[in-house]
């Protein structure tokens, strides 16, 4: 976030812009590790309701003028009581706590967290830019394995076999194989 933060400072023209799927995950990893249904479940159930807004007011598909302001009339209310929650929970949870560090993520991203409000084009998350770029993420850590080749004389002609190894494998390469580094 740092980086991001400076870039922005560097410029006017980039504003930052919150997820909540990155919020809701840190309510559900506390949620995941608490035994009983409790304030994680509830700071989960308050960011779905912001998803179901969104959801539903994307369904109707209106003018974008109309769709700010439908959409600030219902979510406004629900970020209002989430925040009054989020602040009176920052009182009582233990900041190095999955629960406190959740509230206190939330907290500190508010403002980002917030601004999908002012433009119709954002959503709550950034989920379709993650899983825009997710395959060029992938192929960077495909990149950090070492692929064996196998050459082999196979009726009559030259069979080339691929596989990948990770890159911690201390495996010679067996008989007949070419080990090729990334």
């Amino acid at each position: 976030y740092q980086v991001y933060e400076k870039i922005a400072a560097e410029s006017e023209k980039i504003i930052l812009v919150g997820c909540w799927a990155h919020a809701r995950r840190k309510f559900f990893e506390a949620a995941k590790a608490s035994k009983k249904t409790g304030a994680a479940h509830e700071g989960m159930k308050k960011i779905k309701e912001l998803y179901r807004v969104e959801q539903e007011l994307r369904g109707e598909d209106p003018e974008e003028e109309a769709f700010l302001k439908t959409r600030r009339e219902k979510v406004e209310p629900i970020l209002t009581a989430m925040k009054g929650w989020l602040a009176k929970k920052s009182l009582t949870v233990v900041p190095g706590s999955l629960l406190g560090k959740a509230v206190g993520y939330t907290l500190k991203q508010w403002d980002p967290l917030v601004r999908y409000l002012d433009h119709a084009g954002l959503t709550p998350d950034n989920n379709a830019a993650e899983n825009a770029i997710r395959p060029f993420v992938l192929g960077r850590n495909y990149a950090q394995f070492r692929i064996m080749l196998s050459c082999e004389w196979r009726s009559g002609h030259w069979s080339r076999e691929f596989s990948i190894m990770p890159r911690d494998t201390r495996v010679s390469a067996p008989a007949g194989h070419v080990r090729l580094s990334a």
